[in-house]
């Protein structure tokens, strides 16, 4: 895990001095370890100076809270470092046939360095929506350290239609507070799910399957999903001028949402 974060050296400090800035960290998703806090010692590897750092955790929707926390937290002269890294892969229980839609979990990292003034985009606005009705259907106990699925009647397709409507809102929500419209959309970058139901969503959103990336051959990386889908469509040449929209849900659960403008 540490590896993954470390390789954010190149990609997010090779623009600035940080080492010599402040820099506040904030590590999201699993560690490996039961008490016990990583971003410290991350800090630490990166041989950052005068900076401070804390985990956040809210599943696969950890990486947009945590942009939320760097965006309200970082100070002009100052950055936040946002990582976000997952291994669930190794909590799926295969030989369960009620956690088959676990089974494209795989393991990823990214890295993201935000600032007051500076950047390549300007973080609008936020959105979050939280309902603790499915808050027991999946969770790993520690005595077995695997994802189990909790059935309760009738759970999923409530779940789908709950679901598709939470992800509605966050996003209408956070465009509203941006005082942009979706036709404004660009680009919207989703965690990974059914393709049927990413398509539902692209549709409701009145838009084409070429302004989303589905994460068919990367599989489910829980936080870092969205920002991957970002960065794809970053290097195909799909972020032009306009507005982003960054969607996801974490088990427990919570939707959340935030739109970016390309600069």
């Amino acid at each position: 895990m540490k590896k993954c974060y470390l390789r954010v050296r190149k990609d997010c400090f090779q623009p600035i001095e940080t080492k010599h800035k402040n820099c506040d960290l904030f590590r999201v998703r699993r560690k490996g370890k039961h008490v016990w806090t990583l971003a410290p010692k991350l800090g630490y590897l990166l041989e950052l100076k005068r900076y401070y750092g804390f985990d956040v955790s809210s599943q696969c929707v950890g990486g947009i809270v945590g942009l939320q926390l760097a965006t309200k937290l970082v100070s002009n002269g100052s950055y936040a470092l946002l990582c976000v890294a997952t291994k669930q892969s190794s909590l799926v229980n295969y030989s369960d046939p009620s956690s088959t839609f676990m089974f494209d979990f795989s393991d990823g990292a990214m890295s993201a360095l935000i600032a007051k003034e500076e950047g390549k985009y300007e973080i609008l606005s936020f959105s979050f929506l939280s309902d603790g009705y499915f808050g027991d259907v999946v969770y790993a106990e520690q005595r077995s350290n695997l994802l189990e699925v909790h059935e309760i009647p009738g759970w999923r397709d409530k779940m789908r239609e709950e679901s598709k409507k939470n992800f509605i809102y966050v996003i209408e929500e956070a465009l509203s507070q941006a005082g942009v419209s979706k036709s404004k959309i660009g680009f919207v970058a989703l965690v990974h799910m059914k393709r049927s139901f990413h398509r539902a969503l692209l549709d409701t959103l009145g838009l084409k399957e070429e302004q989303s990336f589905y994460l068919e051959n990367f599989g489910h990386m829980q936080g870092v999903d969205p920002f991957l889908a970002m960065e794809i469509a970053r290097k195909q040449g799909k972020l032009e001028k306009g507005v982003v929209v960054l969607a996801s849900a974490g088990t427990g659960w919570t939707w959340g949402a935030s739109v970016l403008e390309v600069l």
